[in-house]
C-alpha cells in the first residue's frame, strides 16, 4: 500500500523545514516539525488519509491561538524571554496561513451578515456567527465575536 500523497502545505513545510536544517536555523526547525507533527495527529487520531486545507488552516490557527495565550500568560507573570519566544514562533506559523481580513474587513462582513439576517439584539448572534463560516479561513473569530456583540448591543 502506497503512502497517501501530501498537500501542498505538508510539501511546503517539509521543503522549508530542510531548509532551515541546512541554514541551522533550530527555531523555524522546531516549529515546522511540530507543525507537521499536528497534522499527523491529527490523521491519526481521526484516521485520515490526507486533511483538507480547512483542517490544516484550522490546525495552525489553534497553534497561533495557544501562543497568543501562552504570551499573554508569559507577559503577566513576568516572563518576557518566554513570550518573545512564542511571539516568533506565532510569525513562522502565521506564514502559512491564508492572509487574514483586517477589523475593518471583519466589520464590514458582520454588518452584511447582521443585515441579511435581520439580526437586532444579542439573541441573533448564534445567527450572525453562523453566517460568518464563509470567512472563518481568513479571519480571527474571536474578533468577529466582539464586533458582533459590539453592533448588536
Amino acid at each position: 500500500m502506497a503512502a497517501p500523497e501530501k498537500s501542498e502545505l505538508e510539501q511546503l513545510i517539509l521543503a522549508k523545514t530542510k531548509e532551515a536544517m541546512k541554514a541551522k536555523d533550530a527555531v523555524t526547525r522546531t516549529v515546522l516539525r511540530n507543525m507537521s507533527s499536528e497534522f499527523k495527529q491529527k490523521k491519526i487520531d481521526e484516521r485520515l488519509d490526507n486533511l483538507t486545507s480547512e483542517e490544516e488552516i484550522t490546525i495552525l490557527k489553534r497553534m497561533v491561538k495557544q501562543r497568543k495565550d501562552s504570551v499573554e500568560q508569559f507577559n503577566l507573570g513576568g516572563r518576557e524571554d518566554l513570550s518573545e519566544k512564542e511571539i516568533v514562533e506565532i510569525a513562522i506559523i502565521e506564514k502559512f496561513l491564508p492572509q487574514q481580513l483586517s477589523e475593518a474587513e471583519i466589520t464590514v462582513e458582520v454588518e452584511a451578515v447582521i443585515a441579511k439576517v435581520g439580526a437586532t439584539s444579542a439573541k441573533d448572534m448564534g445567527k450572525v456567527m453562523g453566517g460568518l463560516g464563509h470567512i472563518r479561513a481568513n479571519a480571527d473569530m474571536g474578533l468577529a465575536s466582539k464586533i458582533v456583540k459590539s453592533l448588536l448591543a
